[in-house]
């Protein structure tokens, strides 16, 4: 059994269950005497192997892994029989435990599928009523399955994206031109990567006013909001027509395309509908934290953060909306500078999402775990949590939240400015432009080319700094953002000796900014504090800076003004590299093991390693290339490795390779 049973995950490492965690509450102490009269041998060699997982005599029938050491180790006649005779206990008082010994004692279809529909109707949790009606449809009547699969798949495309990837199939096939199911199963292949594929679908049925409804949903999965705020255009009526979530998509959109009093109105259409139901009400809430966040609005951001997460606080049978209100709470504690209190929001999410079986969700809330670590100054754990979430992020294809991620790397690294500091930020950065620019996303590409340009001055390249703040400037002329390229120009200026002009241009910046509200003045302010070297305006800015519990500000006031703390911060960490090749492959940097994923990678380090060991001051490309891709051209041989080689690089140092 793997993956999913009912909605529990069963093929969890035996240290989590070794750790106490409970999936379910104990409510059969009474199960195990009735049905070891079955055969008592084989029960009491399952209590023993369960009890190795951590499992109670007293919870073995609801624990999910009580099929899988128990009922495999039973003649299938055993296995009917015992199964029958908890059926016939549980049938009436616990439906939603029963249904899990539906199969084994091998119930005609619609004996089956009844003792499902009781099930599925005492059943409270969204999820696992999914993967309850999932069940149901494999014994339900023909007349009953088509509307099974797709309620089945609905709720299962956030927890079980294959599972409802096969039910949108199978309904899609059940019912070919029906737009409801064409549209769902669009929009489930669009999740997985496959928009084309997925918008084939639906432009093969006929045109009408719920096919454009139905095609703006598909547009906005796919993260083409640009196109989709189009259509909405278009057609006079549809923006109100669409889900909430997907109103709420378009909604932001316009925030971050600097539309905002044509948002907020929106927005506050959307928030006085009184039929909203709970979900949607959380969204909606949300969305105002949102916009609060945009027009740097903070009591207001902390007023409706707190509505918003009060809405869900104390509803245990919501698990799967607590959960994501758990990490919106954690977001927003973060945008209040109340570090302490995000870390252990994130924490908390991150381990009830790896509970659930959610990786993706784990893995974006690691990101957010990362950023709050740069706003604390703990850069090595938000370089360790930012590269391991990077790593997941990418297997798992998301590449909004790892483009997020990338921007996060660069923010470190230009901050942080450890040994090749810039070199990695630029890495990091021309990744993030380019994911960002194929997505057509405005607000990470202003992002992305912003610290790519600090990264160039950093790291002295003035003229590529320049050529991309021309390009940053291309997407902010005349728009709100407009300060970022100043600032970078102010500090090109400064870099060319142009002292003056700089200081001029980010004084103007500076005033501009208080003008608004801005959060980031106190920063902005102290660039001009060490451009004009005064060392009192310094020391109250360091003050202030540690009173707010600002660390960045800190981390950079230490850095420009040494001699206001007598222990020297700002000196670069001093990278220590050991590989282990004895046994397993280990590869520890400042006492940090580095995973390196791929035989290709692996290869090149030992082929890199060989080298070294035989007296030679460097290994030959074309060496290199006949090793790894034998097979290969010249061309692609060269390109693959110099990638691999690149890849490395990034990961250890620049020294080091």
């Amino acid at each position: 059994m793997n993956g999913y049973w009912m909605g529990y995950p069963t093929s969890k490492p035996k240290w989590f269950y070794r750790q106490g965690h409970s999936l379910e509450p104990d409510h059969s102490k009474g199960l195990w005497a009735i049905a070891a009269g079955c055969s008592g041998a084989v029960f009491k060699r399952a209590e023993k192997v369960l009890e190795q997982f951590g499992v109670l005599k007293n919870q073995a029938f609801t624990h999910p892994l009580f099929r899988e050491v128990t009922l495999k180790k039973m003649s299938s006649e055993q296995r009917r029989d015992m199964a029958r005779r908890v059926l016939a206990h549980l049938e009436r008082s616990e439906p939603i435990q029963a249904v899990r010994f539906v199969r084994d004692a091998a119930l005609p279809a619609l004996q089956a599928y009844a003792l499902y529909c009781k099930a599925i109707n005492a059943e409270t949790d969204e999820v696992r009523l999914g993967h309850l009606k999932a069940e149901a449809f494999e014994c339900a009547p023909r007349k009953q399955r088509f509307g099974l699969a797709m309620e089945a798949a609905r709720v299962l495309v956030e927890a079980d994206m294959p599972k409802a990837a096969r039910l949108a199939e199978i309904a899609h096939a059940l019912k070919p031109n029906d737009l409801e199911v064409v549209s769902l199963h669009a929009r489930i292949l669009v999740r997985q990567g496959e928009a084309k594929r997925g918008k084939a679908l639906l432009e093969g049925l006929p045109r009408s006013g719920n096919w454009w409804l139905k095609w703006s949903e598909v547009l906005i999965a796919a993260d083409e909001l640009a196109s989709a705020w189009e259509v909405c255009q278009g057609q006079p009526g549809l923006s109100g027509r669409l889900p909430v979530l997907a109103q709420a998509a378009l909604i932001q959109y316009l925030f971050l395309q600097g539309k905002r009093n044509e948002a907020e109105e929106w927005l506050s259409q959307l928030d006085a509908q009184i039929n909203l139901t709970l979900d949607e009400a959380f969204i909606v809430k949300s969305l105002w934290v949102t916009f609060f966040v945009v027009v740097d609005r903070l009591q207001e951001l902390d007023r409706a953060a707190q509505v918003a997460y009060a809405l869900v606080e104390d509803l245990p049978d919501h698990v799967a909306l607590k959960r994501k209100a758990i990490g919106r709470r954690a977001v927003n504690l973060t945008w209040l500078n109340r570090y302490a209190e995000a870390d252990q929001f994130f924490k908390k999410h991150i381990q009830l999402s790896l509970e659930a079986g959610q990786i993706l969700q784990a893995a974006v809330s690691q990101v957010g775990l990362g950023s709050n670590c740069i706003d604390q100054g703990l850069y090595e754990q938000a370089e360790k949590e930012l590269l391991a979430a990077r790593a997941t992020l990418e297997r798992y294809q998301s590449w909004f939240h790892w483009t997020q991620c990338e921007r996060f790397l660069v923010q470190l690294y230009c901050i942080w400015q450890p040994l090749h500091g810039s070199f990695l930020a630029l890495n990091h950065a021309e990744s993030a432009i380019k994911t960002a620019q194929q997505a057509k996303h405005r607000s990470f590409t202003i992002s992305a080319l912003n610290w790519a340009t600090r990264s160039e001055i950093l790291f002295g390249q003035l003229e590529r700094a320049q050529t991309r703040n021309a390009e940053l400037h291309d997407y902010v002329r005349e728009t709100e953002e407009h300060y970022f390229w100043q600032w970078n120009q102010a500090l090109i200026l400064e870099r060319r000796g142009d002292i003056q002009t700089a200081l001029e241009l980010m004084q103007a910046v500076v005033v501009a900014r208080e003008n608004v509200g801005s959060s980031e003045v106190s920063l902005l302010r102290l660039e001009v504090i060490r451009v004009s070297q005064d060392a009192k305006a310094a020391r109250l800015a360091l003050d202030d800076f540690q009173h707010t519990g600002n660390a960045p500000g800190v981390t950079l006031c230490l850095r420009y003004f040494p001699a206001l703390n007598d222990s020297d911060v700002t000196q670069p960490s001093k990278i220590t590299l050991q590989i282990n090749v004895l046994g397993t492959l280990q590869i520890i940097r400042n006492d940090h093991e580095i995973p390196v994923r791929g035989a290709k990678r692996k290869l090149l380090l030992a082929l890199l390693l060989e080298a070294q060991l035989a007296g030679q001051p460097e290994a030959k490309t074309n060496d290199l290339c006949d090793a790894l891709y034998p097979t290969a051209t010249n061309e692609e041989a060269k390109a693959a490795t110099q990638q691999l080689v690149f890849q490395l690089r990034g990961q250890l140092d620049t020294d080091i390779i």
